[in-house]
């Protein structure tokens, strides 16, 4: 799905009302009635309940109008508050304002008024994507006070105080329970700092056309539909043959977690076989840990208990017989090990996933990446990448999208920068941002369930960009679902690990084209 900035998603809006002749009040009845399903989801009922709408008068005000004019119609106890004299309210807000029968009071922004009406819930539709600056004062006040008792807010597009702008997080912003945006999702709602106040985002379909999409959109999000349909059908009929078969080089001394996990990882893709390749003196201690794996005792360096150059023969056999090679988790850094993949990835041609001390090896030796003809995917931390590239984290840190994207192009690979969000570039310069996960996930092992996921998708069939697309949201998601039962504090790697099955359930429940005018939860 487009991921536009808000400036193309106003040029979208502009082309959708000047050249597809979309009435503007057809866009906002629309608006309106999402928001509408949207507060009535989030109240359980709306008969009875007292519902605060903040107006402006410009367009995001009309949306609220329209809202206000169907929760009364469904005996809910609305109040309009405007931000502006009935007079200045002009073009299709003015038309659903003369629409609107209930309580409406010209307002000055003060808090007392709204807090004296005692909202179950306060819909903000004070202004719009284009503000910029400082919120009035007496408004500022009322955030500030909503803020602190963390009163419920349905935010209408953007939290009002939201400046796409900011480089910092700013205090006068409504910090929303949940945002109902319209068309496209927009990056400011989903990069940080402007991820903090949107709080749970759904969207609304509002009948713009994609051909309303004129000007290039460099960024992508990853949607639940869009990784619902990604996934490769299952064979009734199928074995574990065709199911994909992924050789996983992972596992060093005091490192045999990551290589377990990775490896489970893999066949809670859904794949059909994992094939782990480690050192001959750890293979009794990871057999201990997974029954489902078959493990291939590799020739070793005495007393380091880590994979050896010379094996490099017996795991190019191996990989002959599968259909993706991992290599990375828990591997560590000797010499020989850091060699071994090195010589390995230069002339494998077999699809592969590189993570952790396999990136590290890469970093001391990139040019081997260069010539690879079968699909590559690299899943670097900041760190990692840092290393790779050769710059500062902090470097990174300032422009994440630039940073993957220089990447794949100069490594000649899918590149997955970990983070919140996570990034997907292309070395052609194809972006999509996995919006899903928590601070939780910032935890040892995280990745390496990630690698698992992604090399177990990838043997299934799927296309390099769209398994790492999905691998990332799957991961985040399960994370999402693990933090829902254990809070973010006392996550572990095994957590995430053991929700993926959930993950992949939920994607059960994500209509592929949402209705016009019905949210749809992005994450």
């Amino acid at each position: 799905m487009f991921l536009p900035t808000l400036r193309q998603m106003a040029a979208i809006d502009r082309e959708g009302i000047e050249n597809f002749k979309i009435p503007v009040v057809d866009l906002m009845e629309k608006a309106g009635a999402g928001v509408t399903a949207s507060a009535a989801d989030f109240l359980g009922k709306t008969v009875g309940k007292k519902i605060a709408i903040l107006c402006g008068k410009g367009n995001n005000g009309g949306d609220g109008l329209v809202c206000a004019r169907l929760l009364l119609a469904q005996k809910a106890k609305v109040k309009v508050f405007l931000l502006a004299k009935k007079k200045d309210v002009k073009g299709a807000s003015a038309a659903n304002l003369k629409k609107y029968r209930g309580p409406l009071s010209e307002w000055d922004g003060s808090a007392k008024a709204v807090m004296q009406f005692g909202p179950d819930l306060i819909i903000d539709a004070l202004f719009g994507t284009g503000f910029t600056g400082e919120l009035p004062a007496k408004v500022a006040e009322l955030v500030g006070l909503v803020n602190r008792q963390k009163l419920p807010v349905l935010a209408v597009d953007v939290p009002s105080g939201f400046d796409a702008d900011a480089e910092r997080p700013r205090r006068d912003v409504f910090a929303a329970t949940r945002t109902v945006t319209f068309a496209y999702p927009k990056a400011a709602q989903v990069f940080y700092p402007g991820r903090e106040y949107i709080g749970q985002l759904q969207l609304v379909n509002i009948g713009l056309p994609p051909e309303a999409v004129k000007q290039k959109v460099e960024l992508n999000l990853v949607t639940p539909a869009e990784v619902a349909r990604w996934l490769p059908e299952r064979n009734p009929q199928g074995h574990k043959g065709i199911f994909g078969r992924v050789f996983l080089l992972a596992g060093s001394l005091g490192m045999t977690g990551a290589a377990a996990m990775a490896a489970e990882a893999v066949l809670r893709s859904g794949a059909g076989m994992v094939f782990l390749g480690t050192a001959t003196s750890l293979c009794s201690a990871i057999a201990a840990q997974l029954r489902e794996v078959v493990i291939k005792p590799l020739p070793e360096i005495r007393k380091k208990r880590v994979i050896a150059l010379r094996s490099l023969g017996e795991v190019r056999q191996y990989a002959k017989d599968v259909d993706v090679v991992a290599v990375g988790p828990g591997l560590g850094q000797h010499f020989e090990t850091m060699e071994l993949v090195q010589r390995l990835v230069a002339n494998l041609e077999k699809p592969l996933v590189i993570d952790a001390d396999g990136l590290n090896a890469i970093a001391k030796k990139p040019e081997v990446l260069k010539e690879r003809k079968s699909p590559t995917v690299l899943t670097p931390h900041t760190g990692e990448l840092s290393r790779l590239l050769k710059i500062s984290s902090q470097e990174i840190q300032a422009d994440r999208t630039g940073a993957a994207k220089r990447g794949a192009a100069e490594l000649n690979s899918i590149l997955l920068l970990k983070g919140m969000p996570t990034i997907i570039a292309t070395p052609v310069g194809e972006v999509w941002i996995s919006p899903t996960g928590n601070s939780g996930m910032a935890t040892a092992g995280s990745g390496d369930v990630l690698t698992g996921l992604l090399s177990g998708l990838l043997a299934q069939g799927m296309e390099p960009l769209k398994a790492a697309s999905a691998a990332a949201f799957l991961h985040g998601r399960a994370g999402d679902i693990a933090k829902e039962m254990l809070g973010e504090r006392s996550m572990i790697a095994g957590d995430i690990l053991a929700e993926l099955s959930d993950a992949f359930f939920t994607l059960l429940d994500s209509p592929l084209e949402p209705a016009p005018g019905v949210p749809v939860r992005l994450w």
